[in-house]
């Protein structure tokens, strides 16, 4: 499980870095980001969800939006 999971999280990493990297190039020379002005590649973001659906209550748990 611990394998999978690492396997996982390294095809994140480098495919991330795939897209940062074109995200670098000159538009024109772009493969993936060609239709984006300024291109912002994150990683690990979430889903908002409504204040009611989150783990609020929880301690140590930060509610980003509101």
């Amino acid at each position: 499980m611990r394998e999978r999971f690492a396997r996982g999280v390294s095809f994140e990493r480098d495919i991330a870095q795939v897209v940062r990297d074109d995200a670098l190039r000159p538009k024109a020379q772009r493969q993936m980001l060609q239709d984006f002005d300024e291109p912002l590649v994150e990683t690990y973001v979430g889903v908002h969800k409504a204040l009611s659906e989150t783990k609020a209550t929880v301690p140590g748990v930060e509610v980003l939006f509101r």
